[in-house]
């Protein structure tokens, strides 16, 4: 996904954030905004959102000697997860545990808390739903690579993760380090997942050149790629992956809207 008008704009503000949270020096901090807006000024409109914000990030990171800015805003976000999906007891069909999954991806900084109380309350509708093709298809899977999203969303995607891991061998793939607030290896501590974790690009979105062996191979062989989240549909939605991608993700902002065909704010569970 190539960028829309609205992404400059909003990948200023990410950058601002990520600033905020690194450093407590208003003379670093006023420096690092400087440089991140030569680096997001320096993209032409052509170019991918995520390939813009692991730039200005690494930068970030480097310049603050903070490699984790969001690690608090991630153990809250963790706890209060577990919290909310512990409501929802044992779940065991199909559309409803993508529909946990999705609702999970509500679960970050793009949107308030209370937006993900309600959806938590209300029954959920997809703008584009492929549910029934993804049951299908599984029961011919033999590997499935599950990309994991927010740090937030483990615990919404545990329950999908146990049904598809009764089903095949299940990949489920979280960043390498720390990138923004994503799941990271080391967020995992005393998480049990029942699926064989593996790191994949320590970025944000899925960057197959900066990924270890483990992931190229799982994502080579995978009969199902299940993708959370917006950062790494804008960057899958650049390969040609055979139709095999089942994206899970809600629809924040209007450019990863309008390149889905959907309204902003819409969930989305399909092949597409």
């Amino acid at each position: 996904m190539r960028m829309g008008k609205d992404c400059p704009r909003c990948l200023r503000w990410l950058a601002k954030l990520t600033v905020d949270l690194a450093s407590h020096d208003p003379n670093l901090k006023k420096e690092m905004m400087r440089m991140a807006e030569e680096i997001i000024s320096s993209y032409p409109p052509s170019s991918v959102p995520s390939d813009v914000s692991n730039e200005f990030l690494k930068m970030i990171y480097r310049v603050s000697r903070n490699p984790d800015p969001f690690r608090e805003r991630k153990i809250e976000e963790m706890k209060r997860a577990k919290e909310i999906v512990a409501k929802f007891g044992e779940l065991r069909d199909l559309k409803k545990l993508v529909e946990v999954a999705a609702i999970g991806n509500s679960l970050d900084f793009f949107l308030p808390v209370s937006s993900l109380e309600r959806a938590v309350i209300e029954k959920i509708e997809f703008a584009l739903d492929d549910r029934d093709e993804l049951e299908r298809r599984l029961e011919k899977a033999n590997k499935v690579l599950y990309i994991a999203d927010n740090a937030g969303e483990v615990f919404f995607d545990i329950p999908f993760l146990k049904f598809l891991s009764e089903r095949a061998h299940v990949y489920y793939a979280v960043k390498e380090k720390p990138i923004q607030n994503d799941l990271s290896m080391i967020d995992l501590k005393g998480v049990e997942i029942p699926a064989e974790v593996i790191p994949s690009s320590p970025t944000v979105g899925v960057y197959l050149s900066l990924a270890k062996d483990s992931f190229k191979q799982a994502f080579n062989s995978a009969d199902i790629i299940i993708s959370k989240g917006m950062g790494n549909y804008e960057t899958l939605s650049e390969l040609d992956l055979g139709n095999r991608c089942f994206y899970i993700l809600r629809a924040k902002c209007r450019p990863v809207a309008e390149s889905l065909g959907v309204e902003k704010g819409s969930y989305v569970a399909a092949f597409v």
